[in-house]
């Protein structure tokens, strides 16, 4: 399975589309970090002054776009190869269902984390080089506690994408399905966002990340938390009992 997923990873940095995601995250961090530096008395600059600009580019990659993009990722990894006929292929290898499942998943949750912690790295270093270190480490422990805690929903939303794969017959299906879902829940999270939190893991991708713009009550942390791990092992068992009946 290490070898398999080795294999996957060089081919997530041969395809470019992910070091072009993370470039384009660069370029908009960079951007945005001159702008509150030359505009510090902005309403948006003062809402991520010092540490707290982590937690925008956090929320870059926690809203629909990243999302979108990790289910992309998703998708070259499992439809592409199920168009190609090559999916199967390391079962001839021995490789067992269960550990091609795991191999898709670890894939998706290591390209996923690394551009979360990169992003936040790449943040604090370009506004701390602008604006000072000293600066920049004002507010870190709360933005440190976010960027963990939205990796819970966010882990939940690559096995979502990989079930979600797992279940449709090609790319675009997949990404048709997948804008839908998260154009939607978006759309409520915005106006209703207080019956939302009750059974919706994704809200939390929001939530926690502060991109719906109020503090998250501590009460509702617990909640999130649940919620994220409990979908999560729900969307797990489907996507091994999916890959258990696959015929090929």
């Amino acid at each position: 399975m290490s070898r398999l997923l080795r294999f996957q990873l060089v081919q997530a940095l041969r395809q470019k589309a992910f070091v072009l995601y993370l470039l384009a995250y660069a370029v908009i961090i960079t951007s945005e970090c001159l702008s509150f530096r030359q505009n510090p008395q902005n309403d948006f600059a003062k809402a991520y002054a010092g540490g707290k600009f982590l937690i925008y580019s956090l929320q870059l990659q926690a809203a629909l776009i990243g999302p979108l993009f990790f289910l992309l990722l998703a998708a070259f990894a499992i439809n592409l190869e199920k168009t190609a006929g090559t999916f199967h292929l390391p079962l001839l290898n021995g490789l067992s269902k269960k550990q091609l499942l795991h191999s898709k998943l670890l894939y998706l949750v290591i390209l996923m984390i690394s551009s979360v912690l990169l992003m936040s790295l790449f943040a604090f270093f370009v506004s701390g080089l602008l604006n000072g270190f000293d600066f920049v480490l004002l507010g870190i422990n709360q933005a440190l506690g976010n960027i963990l805690l939205t990796l819970v929903p966010l882990l939940t939303t690559c096995i979502a994408a990989v079930l979600l794969c797992l279940y449709t017959k090609n790319v675009a299906l997949t990404m048709g399905i997948g804008l839908l879902l998260l154009l939607v829940d978006n759309l409520v999270n915005q106006f209703m966002a207080g019956f939302v939190s009750k059974f919706s893991f994704l809200f939390y991708n929001y939530a926690f990340s502060l991109y719906n713009g109020r503090p998250l009550p501590a009460k509702e942390l617990p909640r999130g938390i649940g919620l994220s791990i409990g979908y999560g092992l729900l969307f797990y068992f489907l996507a091994l009992r999916r890959i258990q009946t696959m015929e090929y």
